[in-house]
């Protein structure tokens, strides 16, 4: 758990100083540790096959000051993995992934 705040603080900082090159490598960072982390040996396969893909994405949408501030949702998982709290992360990850597909869809009209 502290490596997972760990990064995070990072991403947090990364927010603050307005660097999307270095929120993008830390939110890549917090999403593979909890993978790992998992020990699921599924989510780490898909993880990893995906990475190249959305490493692109995470590269462009964090240069968009509202996708940024979306981003920042995972204090909330953060909160339910140190709470060891299953439903409360099913739930902030679901929300998390809706905004993302919102984020997405929009940049895509735009």
């Amino acid at each position: 758990i502290e490596e997972i705040e760990a990064i995070h603080n990072k991403f947090l900082a990364a927010v603050e100083a307005h660097d999307s090159e270095e929120i993008a490598l830390y939110d890549e960072e917090f999403h593979s540790i909890i993978m790992e982390k998992s020990r699921n040996k599924l989510l780490i396969s898909i993880s990893s096959n995906i990475n190249e893909c959305i490493k692109s994405f995470r590269s462009k949408t964090f240069k968009l000051e509202q996708n940024v501030l979306n981003a920042v949702e995972p204090n909330n998982i953060l909160k339910a993995i140190k709470d060891r709290d299953p439903e409360a992360g099913q739930l902030f990850m679901a929300r998390h992934i809706q905004k993302i597909m919102d984020d997405l869809d929009s940049s895509i009209k735009n």
